[in-house]
């Protein structure tokens, strides 16, 4: 199992296109190239965190995944 973990404000669902996700945990280089392979541009905050903005179908994705 990974070691990942993914935050976003549900408020963001009802007043915004995109949405704001952290993602944090020790396996997340891969899912960082992924997003950036879709056309997102996450931004790392430290070795084990980043953010990056997506849209809702994405975040769908990422609640099946992880």
């Amino acid at each position: 199992m990974k070691d990942i973990a993914v935050e976003y404000n549900s408020m963001d669902f009802a007043t915004k296109g995109m949405i704001e996700i952290i993602v944090s945990g020790r396996d997340i280089e891969e899912l960082f190239q992924e997003l950036k392979q879709r056309g997102y541009e996450p931004t790392m905050n430290s070795d084990y965190e980043f953010k990056c903005k997506v849209d809702r179908v994405i975040l769908d994705e990422l609640g099946e995944r992880f």
